[in-house]
């Protein structure tokens, strides 16, 4: 961290154009990147000739402008102010909000804010670029069209190739842009992190950050084999030598209503049985030491089942999904959550939740240490797969039963078939930056030891294990 702020601030001090003075920062994910972004802005704004620098962190995540918002905030950086919404509130709202507040000030909006600028901090969602150059008699062309505007955008890989990057680029055409990522993206002309950004000011890899001990490795499991999906083509080969002698129009039907990936994924015999499976390693691998899990489900019905028969097989399961009023009543568990409160607890050692079942959400941006295990039964690809491993890599440690238990790795168990997928996702990194990202658990006997030594402590919960006598 000491090493890219001081790079960064070099990069934005030495470059004579604006693309010559940002770049991209790729640290592991989990090795606190919302601090390097804390102590860039503090730098940026001591140095003589940067402080009257407006500063805008930029996420996509509500999440994530939270987390970045506490973190500056409980730091007590000087005056970070978030951003409420895209454009001035219209007069006759501003007027019923404060018939009913009077002492309500008024919200702060991403248009007003960058227009006036001078030496400001703001906190905002790349969303809200959407609609900040309109007005009610037109567009404008710009927000602000200097180039002491810096951008520090967090999780860069997301969002800055479409439209909501092309709208933050019109709003500030001028600005220095700082891009933070754990999983650039390269695939060549208009996705390319380094591309869009400019070239990598600073890495810190998955090997580096492991061997610091600022995070995990993850180690991975792949687990009954039997109800793991397959490639489509195999898929494909096995309803041909079943159905090789219907007629084309009944194997049309038999494959349109049976045979594909998210009908076989989504089958109740199949998640009761992945559950009762999830359920055991569960009870025998990971509650022992007081640690906890997500289960990312292939779709919003498959993570209420994982649901409910996780909680029948004695699991603390709760389904974290989008729900909507037009959802059938099935829904209604989910719909009824407290959502923020669910997740807060899970992130408590001592809270209810054992296991978060979800489909995308949490996946990333999502920061619970005492997250242990993540079961997979969906396809993830690239920059995704990469995100959702990351979720187990946090160190942690915490007394459990009176025993001081330490998180030594993270693991990743799949029922699915992901490994494929992750070799993919890996192949546009250099091979020294990105290798142990996820350790075949049979290729590490030490997991292995280290989990069966845990469980013989166990027998001797608050004895001394360091005193024979």
């Amino acid at each position: 961290q000491y090493r890219a702020v001081r790079a960064a601030l070099s990069r934005i001090l030495s470059g004579e154009k604006p693309n010559e003075r940002g770049g991209v920062v790729w640290h592991t994910q989990g090795s606190g990147k919302s601090l390097t972004m804390l102590w860039l802005a503090t730098k940026i704004r001591r140095h003589p000739r940067l402080a009257a620098s407006t500063i805008v962190t930029v996420t996509d995540r509500t999440q994530l402008d939270d987390q970045i918002a506490n973190t500056f905030q409980r730091c007590g950086f000087p005056a970070p102010e978030r951003i409420d919404r895209s454009r001035p509130e219209p007069e006759h709202l501003r007027q019923r909000r404060r018939a009913r507040n009077p002492d309500q000030p008024d919200p702060l909006d991403l248009q007003t804010a960058l227009q006036r600028g001078g030496g400001r901090t703001f906190i905002t969602t790349i969303q809200k670029f959407e609609e900040a150059l309109d007005t009610p008699g037109g567009s404008l062309d710009v927000l602000n069209a200097s180039d002491n505007v810096i951008i520090m955008v967090d999780e860069a890989h997301r969002t800055q190739y479409g439209l909501l990057g092309a709208r933050m680029a019109q709003a500030l055409p001028n600005a220095v842009l700082v891009g933070f990522t754990g999983t650039p993206i390269d695939k060549g002309f208009g996705r390319s992190t380094m591309g869009h950004f400019g070239s990598l000011i600073d890495a810190y890899t998955i090997p580096q950050s492991v061997a610091d001990g600022a995070t995990v490795r993850i180690m991975y499991e792949a687990r009954l084999p039997d109800l793991s999906i397959q490639s489509p083509r195999s898929l494909d080969e096995l309803f041909d030598a079943i159905f090789h002698e219907e007629a084309e129009e009944n194997r049309a039907r038999i494959r349109r209503r049976y045979a594909n990936q998210e009908t076989i994924a989504e089958a109740e015999q199949r998640i009761e049985m992945i559950s009762l499976d999830i359920a055991r390693h569960f009870g025998e691998k990971v509650r022992p030491n007081g640690f906890k899990a997500q289960v990312v489900a292939p779709s919003r019905a498959a993570a209420l089942r994982y649901s409910r028969n996780l909680n029948n097989f004695g699991v603390r399961a709760y389904p974290i999904i989008t729900t909507s009023a037009s959802d059938g009543p099935e829904f209604q568990e989910a719909r009824g959550l407290n959502q923020d409160q669910v997740t807060n607890a899970f992130v408590d050692p001592t809270g209810e939740p054992e296991v978060l079942v979800v489909v995308d959400m949490l996946l990333t941006g999502f920061d619970a240490p005492v997250e242990q295990v993540l079961y997979l039964d969906r396809a993830l690809r690239e920059h995704g797969l990469l995100q959702a491993v990351a979720r187990v890599n946090r160190r942690f440690s915490h007394e459990h039963e009176g025993v001081l238990t330490e998180k030594n790795y993270g693991l990743v168990v799949d029922y699915h078939g992901v490994a494929q997928d992750l070799h993919q996702a890996l192949e546009a990194f250099d091979w020294q930056d990105v290798q142990d990202t996820m350790i075949p658990i049979e290729d590490d006997p030490t997991s292995v030891i280290e989990a069966a030594a845990v469980r013989a402590e166990a027998h001797f919960k608050g004895r001394d294990l360091s005193d024979t006598w």
